[in-house]
């Protein structure tokens, strides 16, 4: 016979991190839905013993029961369960955010299709190279097959070759913003990933008659079966989250009830070239609402070269997101540990950060972050087939709030 102790869990809906759960009052069946590991401890009454059970190793039938664990527990009676001596070793496996300018790598505007030492004009150095003196191709190959780069907290694509690593249209998106961030979200503990290409012959599922902003189907060139998928779109980092699912085994579907694609488009077109989708305009700063969700629109938008899939090399993974503390002074947060995770602003960017150790606290520098919030106050009454900034806002401007982004996976050994 067996006397519930306490509980260890992972819940979906935060981090995949274990942390300690009360379940005593709670059905079998709850628990089940509620966590996707969870381990407790227990008395073993003929030798007073502590032993760990996971809860998954029981028959299937447990995972619908509406008793508690200690009326479970009192009905199995002496019964043997499939208990351990201790909990197993728990770590973890997570992505790390590496800032590229404080490392030895070389950034020097260029072009992809040419040598980092042929001399361009402005206009043909539209990516930039990342060169170590100490590389050779292999190491540059593990990096981008680890790697995603971001510039100026957009993801770009990059390639390698025996001269470097380019990230492309990061010098284009130097040209919009007048400033080169650049930053690594390093897979490498997760397997690393692998980018799928992904363009309008890719849109699938489309039922006659009925427009692309209801939801695009993207038919992808292979099964995401064995990995976890992410999107993204426009520059955006989508981990895991309401803007798209998975359908089938190579079927993807975006949302756009939850991608928000107005208030991106907005935010986006100021750090990176979204030209090539052509939305209409409305006067000085308006955008025609209908241009921006036109089924044409949304084809150039998945057209766009910042625009795919990327495949972490791995399952079960989580997906958190941990609000910094802000402090008394602009595009500055406080941790109370070193971070090593990609830092995500509210509006979806993923900013490039620096870090300096305050007596045992950690400041969070980032580039200014100064967010004008009339471009998301839409729509005005008289213009409401526009996307525009208002002209009367009672809070036009405000610094982003930051958040750590855990992509984690644990592992339990």
């Amino acid at each position: 016979m067996y006397n519930y102790l306490n509980a260890v869990a992972v819940t979906d809906a935060f981090d995949g991190r274990y942390y300690p759960v009360d379940i005593s009052t709670q059905s079998l069946a709850s628990v089940f839905e509620q966590y996707s590991k969870i381990f407790v401890y227990l008395n073993r009454v003929s030798d007073s013993q502590k032993v760990a059970l996971d809860l998954y190793k029981l028959p299937y039938p447990v995972r619908i029961d509406t008793r508690t664990i200690s009326e479970w527990l009192l009905a199995n009676g002496n019964l043997a369960l499939p208990t351990e001596p201790s909990l197993p070793t728990i770590s973890y496996k997570q992505a790390k955010f590496i800032n590229v300018w404080e490392t030895p790598f070389k950034i020097k505007p260029g072009n992809g299709l040419t040598h980092p030492d042929v001399e361009l004009s402005d206009d043909e150095k539209t990516d930039i190279w990342l060169t170590r003196s100490d590389f050779d191709l292999t190491k540059y190959r593990q990096v981008v097959e680890n790697c995603l780069f971001t510039v100026n907290g957009f993801v770009h694509r990059a390639d390698y070759t025996l001269d470097g690593i380019t990230v492309y249209d990061a010098n284009t998106s130097k040209g919009v913003q007048d400033d080169t961030n650049v930053g690594v979200i390093d897979f490498r503990e997760l397997g690393g990933i692998e980018i799928v290409d992904v363009t309008r012959a890719n849109i699938t599922r489309v039922t006659a008659g009925k427009p692309l902003n209801k939801g695009i189907y993207l038919k992808l060139p292979r099964a995401v079966s064995g990995t976890t998928p992410f999107l993204v779109v426009a520059g955006y980092l989508l981990p895991m989250n309401k803007c798209y699912k998975v359908v089938s085994d190579d079927i993807l579907k975006i949302d756009f009830t939850h991608f928000n694609w107005g208030e991106r488009f907005i935010g986006a077109k100021e750090w990176i070239d979204l030209s090539a989708l052509d939305v209409e305009t409305v006067g000085d700063d308006g955008y025609s609402k209908s241009s921006l969700y036109s089924d044409e629109t949304l084809r150039r938008l998945i057209d766009h070269r910042q625009t795919f899939v990327v495949l972490v090399k791995d399952t079960d993974i989580r997906v958190g997101k941990f609000k910094l503390s802000t402090v008394n002074l602009p595009n500055c947060f406080e941790a109370y540990k070193a971070p090593i995770e990609p830092l995500m602003l509210g509006d979806g960017r993923l900013a490039e950060y620096k870090t300096m150790n305050q007596g045992g606290k950690f400041a969070v520098f980032i580039k200014p972050t100064l967010r004008d919030r009339s471009a998301l106050e839409y729509t005005h009454p008289n213009h409401i087939n526009v996307i525009a900034r208002r002209r009367q806002s009672d809070k036009p401007y405000d610094y982003e709030d930051g958040y750590l982004l855990t992509i984690v996976k644990t592992v339990a050994t």
